[in-house]
């Protein structure tokens, strides 16, 4: 059942009308002879308005049914049906405008009103559920953040959601829309089709670059449209950008783990072979140390001693990368362990070359095993040096700065703090910007083979890393290279006295040391060194012939053992010597490693040394019995 409204100025047509009306099961809501009566009664229904009005287009008043009925559908957004005697072609044309539901003439038929009342108010329900469905589509379609535009098949802009107008800011609906993009990939997106993910495109905003995708989808019908679908994809590109950058840090730490467990397999057994060959050039160079007529052969054995030793810094250099060694931090101020490696650097640089050194003279502490930061500021010299063939400057510098806020470097993100920062700048060739992000894997390098082994900067890396410090390169070739190592000062530490040198000792002796070693090269090696240097070297070839030689010599002083002995721990090697019932066992034990590692109580010796370094170490234990 329907409300309807009945605006008649003749009563008897009114009243049969309603009497109509009332026959179909609807309630007349009212009847007006005037127009301004029933717009009058409508401003006084908001709630209850009637649901359709019957209209004739002669009234009583001023105003004609023609302009009540726009009046009524403007304000009030009812349906009108006509019911007039009036069909010039004046009138109609007059009545088309206010898009009438129906327009009946009298006399009409009572089922000729009926069909058009029943037809009129199925129109208006279907209207005002599309004119709902519009109104929550465009809500949608501006609460989305994905820019949406309508053009017509010539491109024209007939919509755009706010998404759109904020990434284009459109200049108004008639600019085509190749006016932002460009034709080829809307002309790209149009042919796409359906389920494609929509054309690439990227476009400068503020001097941001935007990644876009454009996707044309096509409405047929007596008109044609295109709605654009045009995503932002900024996001999850540089999200994607950074997933790869961690994979390839990821990538390049797995390929120097790799690197760095195969040198310290290599190294090891070059170890022992190099502290044989040092060993006896040392033995060789004492013997005929006193002989003046064997100039030649000392220059020769000389030679193969440099050698050997020159060899033995690159294994050194080689397990450092490994990250095999146990460093031994300590607290040292930064500028003044780098001024006491000065006067070894100016020996590295040829005459050609201008070295300078500028301190800010701050005290600034931080924790480092001192050997490693010498490591770092050498290998970055030599770094400078070899980049200047023809000669130039080196400047290093040392300083205090404090970072206010994270910054990312080469090798991590360094939080905000005080860092104390060493750089080394040189005025050489520079680094090709594709060389850049290789620097720092070994065996990497652009030095002839005989100049450079690719392990310098690599060796630097795997030191700062492991300091928990950070360091970061710029170069424009032509014009220099500057490296730059920070490294974050300690709080509230105090500073040891300065690394000192070690106390004069006298090396020799005559007690009794039993020799653990596998190798055979290397513990002759050992027996021969001690006994050069007056003591009774026994010897074992593993760790359960050591044992029972200690049952069977209960004299023994010292053990000289190797810490790599196989299928033994550190600590079950230590135990199984230390083991003995009868309180036989030698209170002093040295022990070799390949790699600096944590014997507890007892000391190691990093292979290769010399001969004197393995004396003088046993002798100061033997003195000092430690235990």
């Amino acid at each position: 059942m329907a409300r309807i409204l009945v605006v008649e100025d003749e009563q008897i047509v009114a009243l049969d009308i309603r009497l109509h009306l009332q026959r179909f099961g609807h309630e007349v809501a009212g009847t007006f002879p005037g127009a301004e009566e029933a717009i009058e009664f409508l401003e006084t229904r908001d709630a209850q308005l009637p649901d359709l009005v019957l209209m004739d287009i002669h009234l009583q008043g001023e105003m004609d049914g023609v302009t009540a009925a726009e009046e009524i559908r403007r304000r009030f957004h009812l349906p009108v049906i006509f019911l007039t005697a009036y069909a010039d072609e004046e009138t109609l044309a007059r009545a088309k405008v206010t898009e009438p539901f129906a327009y009946i003439i009298k006399p009409f038929e009572e089922r000729e009103l009926r069909t058009a009342v029943v037809l009129a108010l199925y129109r208006h329900q279907m209207r005002r559920e599309m004119e709902q469905r519009e109104q929550l589509l465009s809500l949608v379609m501006e609460a989305i953040e994905t820019a949406i535009v309508v053009t017509d098949h010539q491109r024209s802009i007939l919509f755009s959601n706010s998404a759109a107008a904020a990434l284009f800011e459109l200049e108004g609906q008639d600019v085509p829309l190749e006016h932002y993009v460009p034709m080829s990939v809307l002309t790209e997106a149009a042919r796409s089709g359906p389920g494609s993910e929509g054309i690439p495109w990227t476009r400068l905003k503020n001097e941001n670059e935007l990644a876009l995708t454009v996707l044309g989808h096509t409405l047929s019908g007596e008109a044609e449209y295109i709605v654009w679908v045009i995503r932002d994809t900024t996001p999850q590109v540089r999200r994607e950008r950074a997933m790869r950058e961690k994979e390839e840090q990821l990538a390049h730490s797995r390929r120097m783990d790799a690197v760095g467990r195969l040198s310290a397999g290599l190294a090891h057994d070059f170890n022992n072979l190099v502290t044989v060959i040092l060993g006896y050039a040392r033995l060789a160079l004492d013997d005929v140390a006193d002989s003046p007529d064997e100039d030649n052969l000392k220059k020769n054995i000389f030679g193969l001693y440099d050698t050997a030793r020159r060899s033995a810094e690159l294994t050194r250099r080689l397990l450092a990368f490994s990250r095999v060694p146990v460093v031994r931090p300590e607290e040292i101020v930064f500028h003044e362990l780098i001024g006491m490696a000065r006067s070894m650097i100016e020996g590295l640089v040829t005459e050609n070359i201008n070295l300078d050194f500028d301190n800010d003279g701050n005290d600034a502490v931080v924790f480092i095993d001192p050997n490693r930061l010498q490591q770092i500021l050498l290998n970055l010299v030599l770094n400078a040096r070899d980049a200047m063939p023809s000669g130039g400057s080196i400047r290093v510098t040392t300083e205090v700065q404090e970072l206010r806020s994270p910054v990312t470097v080469r090798n991590r993100t360094l939080d905000s703090g005080c860092y104390a920062v060493l750089s080394v700048t040189d005025s050489g060739e520079g680094i090709a910007p594709e060389h850049l992000p290789q620097i720092f894997e070994p065996f990497f390098t652009t030095k002839d083979e005989t100049q450079g082994s690719g392990f310098g900067l690599a060796t630097v890396y795997s030191a700062v890393d492991e300091s928990d410090g950070g360091i970061d390169v710029s170069s424009t070739l032509g014009h220099g290279t500057r490296f730059s190592v920070f490294l974050p000062i300690a709080k509230g530490s105090s500073v040891d006295a300065p690394i000192g040198a070690t106390e004069k000792l006298e090396v020799g002796g005559n007690e009794t040391i039993l020799v653990i070693q596998e190798q055979e090269s290397v513990r002759a090696l050992v027996a021969e060194t001690l006994r050069h240097y007056g003591y009774t070297p026994l010897t074992a070839r593993s760790v359960g012939e050591g044992v029972l030689m200690l049952r069977r010599f209960p004299r023994v002083a010292a053990i000289v053992s190797d810490l790599s002995a196989p299928y033994f721990s550190v600590t079950e090697i230590v135990e199984l010597l230390r083991e003995n019932p009868g309180e036989r066992v030698p209170r002093i034990m040295l022990l070799l490693s390949g790699a600096e590692r944590d014997a507890g109580q007892d000391e190691t010796l990093l292979k290769p040394f010399e001969p004197l370094e393995l004396v003088t170490r046993l002798r100061r234990m033997l003195d000092s019995g430690v235990a």
